[in-house]
């Protein structure tokens, strides 16, 4: 008894329609009895029209509604369909070359980080026995995220030369890598890292990997040291999506006056505040960055004397 109550329950809830067809013809049934002709005239119009009304919908819902349902499931299906096939179809209705769409799943869409609130800052420094060269120190920090619900292996590798160029022993040393997270402060010195086999005589890369909890983050931060020549050009381009604001500080030490420029995206760096050549150069960066897409420095000897150009500023 207690299935087949429920098997009732089932049909009525799938057929709603079927059964108000079937109130509606009992209730005008009903409406039609002498006791409603002799004693309730009012009553048995009022019971006529809801009977008539509930007709007209189970007719309207039988037939319109069903093929609206049926064509609306229809649609739904294909635009699964279509979202399966080419999502950048189905979102922007144009399609994007193979290339393009590899590029983006394997840079963007299946990397479980991104870096926010980067901060890049040159300075540099006289060579006294060498003066087509400059001293180069980089400072780069930045917050690595971790967009999912388990733990990631964070890996961290750097590419250092040791020399190059024929005529000058240009090196790059790696001075440190710290990082501070919910456990605290972590330093790796170039030392303790793993040395990952580069196939070149001048090059080798460092390599560390440290672990980021779910949905959590890490300040990271290393510096390193160059020799660079007078006229030359550096770049920092993220392996990783940036998001946030892009700082980028530049210190020109005495005697050294060099003309400086930044630039991302094609674009000149819009300045900070505190921007005030030939000394001290400030940018930012308010946009998202995408892999590799990275601030461009180029550096030059100063036309002009640094009094020169303090006199000329002020």
């Amino acid at each position: 008894m207690k299935e087949a109550f429920k098997a009732i329950r089932l049909w009525i809830k799938n057929n709603p329609y079927v059964v108000m067809s079937m109130v509606a013809i009992g209730i005008l049934a009903t409406a039609e009895q002498r006791f409603f002709y002799d004693v309730h005239p009012h009553w048995q119009i009022f019971l006529k029209e809801i009977a008539f009304a509930g007709l007209i919908a189970s007719v309207f819902g039988l037939t319109i509604e069903r093929y609206q349902r049926e064509e609306f499931v229809k649609l739904v299906n294909k635009e699964r369909e279509d979202l399966k096939r080419d999502i950048f179809l189905y979102a922007y209705g144009h399609t994007v070359p193979e290339q393009i769409r590899e590029e983006i799943k394997e840079r963007i869409l299946k990397t479980p980080f991104h870096r926010e609130d980067l901060r890049i800052e040159w300075e540099f420094d006289a060579v006294t026995d060498k003066p087509g060269y400059v001293k180069l120190q980089k400072r780069i920090s930045y917050v690595q995220k971790n967009n999912t619900p388990q733990v990631q292996e964070v890996p961290f590798k750097f590419t250092q030369i040791t020399a190059s160029e024929k005529d000058a022993m240009v090196s790059t040393v790696f001075d440190v890598l710290k990082m501070q997270d919910k456990d605290g402060l972590k330093t790796v010195k170039a030392s303790d890292m793993k040395n990952e086999p580069t196939g070149e005589p001048l090059v080798r890369t460092l390599v560390h990997a440290y672990k980021i909890g779910p949905f959590d983050s890490a300040e990271v931060f290393y510096a390193l040291t160059e020799q660079r020549r007078l006229h030359a050009d550096d770049m920092y381009s993220p392996s990783l999506p940036v998001v946030g604001t892009t700082t980028v500080t530049v210190r020109v030490n005495e005697p050294l006056d060099l003309e400086l420029s930044a630039a991302c995206k094609g674009r000149v760096l819009a300045t900070r505040p505190e921007h005030n050549p030939p000394r001290r150069y400030c940018w930012e960066l308010r946009e998202g960055l995408l892999p590799f897409q990275g601030i461009a420095l180029s550096w030059a000897p100063s036309s002009k004397s640094v009094p020169e150009r303090n006199e000329h500023l002020a």
